[in-house]
């Protein structure tokens, strides 16, 4: 199944976890956006996808806000609430670490969270 923000809510917290991971690992690059390339995006230059950006299709993603993150998307309605802490985690690494160092951090958090790497 692909998760999507119409199914997110039916997704397990490994299925979401594993969407994402092998997202990121595949793509490992970030997505981004701005003049300088300097703000993460859910869909960014070259069509890359940032964490939460993968959860999104290509209908979905074309209504969500840039520059806002997951959280503020759920306050004005655009996200479900489903999943916030997990797709918060995975979104901040994507946004802060070095797409070098995603593997070990998503390792971390599939330990953290009782998950399958």
């Amino acid at each position: 199944m692909k998760i999507t923000l119409s199914n997110l809510s039916e997704a397990t917290e490994q299925q979401i976890f594993d969407q994402v991971k092998n997202h990121m690992l595949t793509q490992m690059k970030k997505s981004m956006l701005g003049s300088n390339g300097d703000i993460c995006a859910y869909r960014g230059f070259d069509g890359l996808q940032c964490a939460a950006g993968c959860l999104m299709s290509d209908e979905e993603a074309f209504k969500i806000p840039e520059k806002k993150s997951w959280y503020a998307l759920l306050i004005k309605g655009f996200v479900p609430k489903d999943h916030l802490g997990l797709i918060n985690e995975l979104q901040d690494i994507h946004d802060v670490e070095n797409p070098d160092e995603w593997e070990e951090s998503l390792k971390r958090l599939a330990s953290y969270r009782e998950l399958t790497f």
